[in-house]
């Protein structure tokens, strides 16, 4: 009977280990980075002015339905920027603004320096590339639904409002 030479009791198990750990590792790494790289679903009732987002070519119309948004990091390319959020009631009062209104109108509390910017930037945003679109989750006129004002634009980097915004002078006092 001829001798075998075998290793240690758990030699083929550290093989395996040794080979498989650091594969593992770096599919790990290649997901993430993958995954991290990804747009993120935002559902529009969540959105918060200032954040960056990817809209679909041809842009939607003005009033249209879209229940989620697809978020970026501004520091990656984007064609939309979120300039405000706000609810509407189903059966609005008679006093109360339209919904393209409420994205040509200063925010509620602000002060008359912060009036005077917002007006400028709305200024600005006229006088730009840009298209400014009103976007719902919810058709019906009769439900409490949200809007989100959007700002549209050629694809870029980095942040179009806060750009914007910076190359805006300061208001005067006097």
């Amino acid at each position: 009977m001829a001798e075998t030479t075998e290793g240690p009791p758990l030699w083929g198990v550290r093989k395996t280990i040794a080979v498989m750990l650091p594969m593992a590792l770096v599919g790990w790494l290649v997901w993430f980075t993958y995954f991290a790289s990804q747009d993120t679903k935002m559902k529009l009732s969540k959105a918060k002015g200032g954040e960056c987002i990817v809209l679909k070519e041809p842009l939607p119309e003005s009033g249209s339905v879209q229940s989620l948004l697809r978020k970026r990091e501004c520091s990656k390319t984007h064609n939309a920027e979120i300039y405000a959020r706000f609810e509407y009631p189903g059966s609005p009062g008679a006093d109360q603004p339209t919904p393209e209104e409420n994205c040509r109108r200063t925010p509620d509390g602000a002060t008359a320096e912060q009036d005077a910017f917002y007006q400028r930037l709305l200024g600005a945003l006229d006088d730009s590339d840009s298209t400014l679109l009103l976007l719902t989750n919810n058709p019906s006129a009769a439900e409490d639904r949200e809007y989100v004002c959007v700002v549209a634009f050629p694809e870029r980097s980095g942040s179009y409002l806060g750009d914007l915004a910076a190359t805006l002078s300061p208001p005067t006092t006097t």
